[in-house]
């Protein structure tokens, strides 16, 4: 039962150390559910409330609305008020808005198909998010080649969806689709052009767990050793050192300068780690000894710009080819990363102080679960005793 008048009560919160205060009506109890509206002072609750309950016995209990739909329409009859509207009711203005959309020849969404529907999403991707932009086209164009554009958006039923994403083999691939479909789908939910996703109950694949690809101590070895006797040009086993021995990514390393390097602290800075552009910032790899003995092997105090000039892909294949050191099966680019992490974490088992080093912010998660516990103590051990001759 709701209530002819509300109760009024003052409410004071304290978080993180602030204080906060509002003011809360209780209006009663609809389907045996309590009505509260919350406002910042007690007048602006007191309209609410009252407006609430005006709203209640001017519509049929049978077509009542929920909660939080009620509420978010009083809010809009607020704002309507506030800027010269205050004769207006929604329905009203719901009424014109559908007929000038009409005019304007815009969609009707009960008919609205497929390819409409896709046509309108994309337009609010922004095409300064490029990335997000590309993986959308790519999952739009996909499903198209599965229902055909011209579908009544209403046809597309959970059992078409689940047949499109089951032609993806790779679960990376699969995934990808399905989280890309599901933002998409509860969009139009969103916005009112569906009642509810297809997508839902559709789950993403477990991605099983697979062992990182890393070369163990012996071959780093064998690998450091060959640079020695056949330094690539234009300081180029500085590539490999900071591959092998800080974990930094290729893309990084590239982008790397001399005066990135505090050999007296004992780190490197890495200015432009991966998803700079989006703001993300500097990190510091702190240097193990060993570490620090190589790069001052190469280092040139003089010197000033990038540091590396190119991913060496020519000098790998004629000096290491040959002396059995290929990278073989390993073809993934970030080898080196993927080792340094494994015997990093192997060896100090400190997967926080590896996760920094590695750009993994505060979270430990990612080296808990894929390098933790992969090689012994004693073997990581060895890793770090490979100094140069």
């Amino acid at each position: 039962m709701l209530r002819e008048t509300p109760i009024f009560r003052e409410r004071i919160r304290i978080i993180a150390g602030r204080t906060y205060v509002d003011w809360c009506a209780y209006c009663g109890t609809l389907g045996n559910k309590p009505i509260r509206i919350y406002a910042k002072t007690k007048s602006d609750v007191e309209i609410k409330a009252k407006q609430f309950l005006a709203l209640k016995k001017r519509i049929p209990e049978t077509v009542l609305l929920n909660r939080r739909i009620m509420v978010d329409a009083l809010n809009a009859l607020e704002y309507l008020s506030a800027n010269g509207y205050g004769e207006s009711s929604l329905t009203r203005l719901a009424y014109e808005y559908v007929d000038r959309a009409r005019a304007l020849g815009k969609i009707n969404y009960l008919d609205i198909t497929l390819g409409k529907m896709l046509d309108i999403f994309i337009a609010t991707i922004t095409s300064s998010q490029k990335r997000s932009y590309q993986s959308y086209c790519s999952a739009i164009n996909n499903l198209l080649k599965s229902i055909p554009s011209t579908t009544p958006l209403r046809q597309v039923s959970k059992q078409c969806i689940q047949q499109h994403l089951n032609q993806f083999a790779s679960i990376v691939t699969y995934n990808s689709n399905h989280a890309r479909l599901r933002y998409i789908f509860n969009w139009c939910v969103e916005e009112g052009i569906l009642d509810c996703s297809p997508m839902q109950r559709i789950k993403p694949k477990l991605v099983p767990y697979r062992e990182p690809s890393y070369f163990l101590p012996e071959k780093v070895a064998a690998i450091m050793k060959a640079i020695e006797s056949n330094p690539p040009d234009d300081d180029g086993a500085l590539f490999f050192i900071f591959g092998f021995f800080c974990g930094i990514r290729s893309a990084e390393i590239m982008r790397l300068e001399w005066r990135d390097i505090d050999l007296c602290s004992g780190f490197v800075k890495v200015r432009q780690p991966k998803g700079f552009s989006r703001g993300i910032k500097p990190r510091i790899v702190e240097l193990e000894p060993n570490a620090i003995a190589w790069i001052r092997k190469y280092y040139q105090s003089d010197k000033h710009g990038k540091i590396v000039k190119s991913r060496l892909t020519e000098w790998k294949k004629q000096v290491l080819d040959p002396l059995g050191l290929n990278w073989g099966n390993d073809a993934n680019h970030n080898v080196m990363r993927h080792t340094y992490a494994t015997m990093h974490v192997g060896c100090f088992r400190n997967a926080g102080a590896t996760a920094l080093n590695l750009g993994h912010g505060h979270s430990s998660a990612v080296l808990e679960r894929y390098y933790m516990g992969v090689v012994s103590r004693e073997v990581a051990s060895k890793y770090w005793e490979i100094w140069p001759s």
